[in-house]
């Protein structure tokens, strides 16, 4: 996939926010499986699970929120504390040209791949994937956590 157009991000229609003040992402992630777990109400009962379909490479960290103006994608329309999709990835595109040295490379495995990001307040999470399905659940967080990481082993 070449990228020609310049990137642009759009605000995803997610089914819940989370928590602005604290929201504690966690992720958990084996070759098959990655996971993203958060606070959604301030009580840590209120917990959203997202499960990626298809992940082909994650990024969990910096930017917070008081640096958030130095993504590289913001100026493409990137906004704290929403969950977004980045459309003419530059991120797909060099997965891409990485993976097209290899005897077997087709450029068709890339076609249904998608840019997401969530941004939380001292934490920024981004991933490659097929798609996604969210769903809330009641936690607490840690024991919610322990829930999925069995699904892990």
């Amino acid at each position: 996939m070449e990228v020609s157009d310049p990137p642009r991000v759009a605000v995803l229609d997610f089914p819940f926010p989370w928590s602005a003040g604290a929201p504690l992402p966690t992720l958990l992630q084996d070759e098959n499986h990655t996971f993203l777990l958060f606070l959604t109400t301030e009580d840590d009962h209120g917990i959203g699970l997202v499960e990626f379909e298809r992940c082909f490479a994650t990024s969990f960290g910096s930017p917070g929120d008081e640096t958030f103006h130095g993504h590289p994608l913001y100026s493409a329309g990137l906004r704290r504390y929403e969950a977004m999709e980045v459309f003419n990835s530059p991120w797909i595109a060099q997965l891409q040209k990485i993976d097209s040295v290899h005897p077997r490379h087709h450029p068709s495995t890339y076609a249904d791949l998608r840019h997401f990001v969530f941004a939380f307040h001292d934490t920024t999470f981004e991933c490659v994937a097929a798609g996604f399905t969210a769903t809330r659940t009641d936690g607490p967080l840690s024991d919610v956590v322990k829930r999925v990481a069995e699904r892990l082993l």
